[in-house]
């Protein structure tokens, strides 16, 4: 990841994306966020949704759920209603919520 950086092998916030899944996956969700943060600030907004959904995701492992509902209605209603990961995600929220209406609409 740093090597990326420093030789601009990609776009600098695809690289923060993976430097957040790195922090992530490595327990370490503080630098995670703060990578999700960055990447955010640069991406085109084409390509928003994917920062949002991995940072939606951290916020669910963290336990922020209604955080991570927060920004999967964002997604899902402005980017990309017919994503995958995203209906997914956002039916795992709602199941965790106790609403399996709202879940089970996601997961369909």
């Amino acid at each position: 990841v740093t090597a990326a950086l420093k030789l601009n092998l990609a776009p600098k916030w695809v690289v923060q994306v993976l430097a957040g899944t790195y922090w992530r996956v490595w327990g370490s969700p503080q630098h995670a966020m703060e990578c999700y943060r960055h990447a955010l600030a640069k991406v085109p907004e084409e390509f928003k949704d994917v920062v949002l959904v991995n940072m939606a995701g951290l916020l669910y492992k963290s336990g922020a759920i209604d955080d991570a509902v927060f920004i999967m209605k964002d997604v899902v209603e402005k980017y990309n209603d017919k994503d995958p990961d995203a209906n997914f995600l956002m039916g795992n929220l709602y199941s965790a919520k106790g609403n399996m209406t709202g879940a089970i609409h996601h997961y369909k």
